[in-house]
């Protein structure tokens, strides 16, 4: 297993004691159960703090293995990750038996082999795991990609419903509209015209001229959508079409309003 910790730069000169101190707090095990290797890597000078990579080998597995390869008279002084090459060496520890002249001249013969036994033991399941990491992460990715279709094709349909939305308002705004525009050309004689119409909510103004601009409040007050029809300011004489000229607000009845 292959990880990277952070610690205080001030650790920088004592590392494995506190990594071996620390174990547990970075990876699942404690020193006690696992073989580590350990380097630090480059930083910049004003940095406080260290990345160091970890190389972790659990020892019961890899007791296991090296039991096999001291019946053969092989004793691997150091343990490497074959799929990481750029990962620290993990040192192991001097086997007892592997102190007598004989011992040495066989280490000398066979520790290549070791080495290689050793790192195909821990690379093989390494690689099996990694290869279902790699099957796991790409089930998974598929149910992300249908949630994220999903989510899509609900901002959309959303989308859509709201302009639906904003299409109807928009139709029962202007069809009220229409409605208002064909009861004041009902409810106004011929001899009156608009010069500007106004729609606030529900409230009306219009403005223009007439040749009889008093008789205009009664008529509007006749209709069924209007009502508190008022001049809203003094008739005047426009000199040059000698007319009325006149401003008159309304309320409309609730549900005339666009």
């Amino acid at each position: 297993m292959l990880t990277r910790v952070t610690l205080p730069v001030a650790t920088a000169g004592n590392l494995e004691a506190v990594l071996r101190f620390e174990m547990d707090r970075h990876t699942p095990f404690t020193a006690d159960q696992v073989y580590f290797g350990f380097h630090a890597r480059p930083r910049e000078a004003t940095s406080v703090q260290i990345q160091v990579d970890l190389l972790l080998a659990p020892k019961a597995k890899t007791d296991a293995h090296l039991a096999e390869l001291a019946e053969l008279s092989i004793f691997p002084a150091l343990l490497c990750a074959a799929d990481q090459p750029k990962a620290p060496a993990i040192k192991l520890p001097v086997h007892p038996n592997d102190t007598s002249p004989r011992a040495g001249r066989r280490k000398s013969r066979k520790v290549i082999l070791g080495l290689v036994m050793v790192l195909l033991l821990i690379a093989l399941p390494l690689y099996h795991r990694q290869a279902r990491i790699d099957t796991l992460t790409a089930e998974l990715e598929l149910p992300r990609q249908h949630a994220e279709q999903a989510a899509a094709f609900k901002r959309e349909l959303t989308a859509l419903q709201d302009s639906r939305t904003w299409l109807g308002q928009r139709r029962a705004e202007r069809r009220a509209t229409l409605l208002l525009l064909d009861e004041l050309t009902r409810q106004l004689p011929d001899h009156t015209w608009l010069t500007r119409l106004e729609l606030k909510e529900d409230s009306l103004q219009i403005r223009g001229e007439s040749t009889r601009a008093s008789e205009l409040i009664g008529l509007l007050e006749g209709s069924s959508l209007f009502f508190d029809v008022r001049f809203g300011s003094p008739i005047t004489i426009n000199p040059a079409t000698s007319r009325d000229r006149f401003m008159i607000t309304a309320r409309l009845v609730q549900g005339a309003a666009p």
